[in-house]
């Protein structure tokens, strides 16, 4: 039998590191509006962000309560009372993901 093309394992090889660069890139722009919607939150409830590191690994309560399509941060943030509390952040809506505005903060 005769395939219409043939990839050679060179060519193989640059379509999967290809596709991974390509990955990488929305990764990296989905985190970028991710912090950019927490800043503007922060903002808008005059609230300081601490620290703010990304969950890879979600917690056993959000499970099952996040869609792929939002980005989920720890954060430390301190009110403008002086107080310190911890939670997480959700930012995205679970259908639109990061092309709605929404984030959801959970403390605790």
């Amino acid at each position: 039998m005769h395939y219409p093309f043939y990839v050679t394992p060179l060519q193989n090889a640059l379509i999967v590191a290809f596709a991974l660069a390509a990955a990488l890139v929305v990764d990296r722009n989905r985190q970028k509006k991710a912090e950019a919607l927490l800043r503007n939150w922060a903002q808008a409830n005059a609230v300081e962000v601490i620290s703010c590191k990304r969950c890879w690994l979600l917690p056993v309560r959000l499970l099952f309560g996040v869609s792929y399509a939002q980005v989920v941060f720890r954060i430390v943030a301190r009110e403008p009372g002086g107080r310190e509390r911890e939670g997480v952040a959700i930012c995205g809506g679970s259908g639109a993901g990061l092309f709605s505005e929404k984030v959801e903060i959970q403390w605790g």
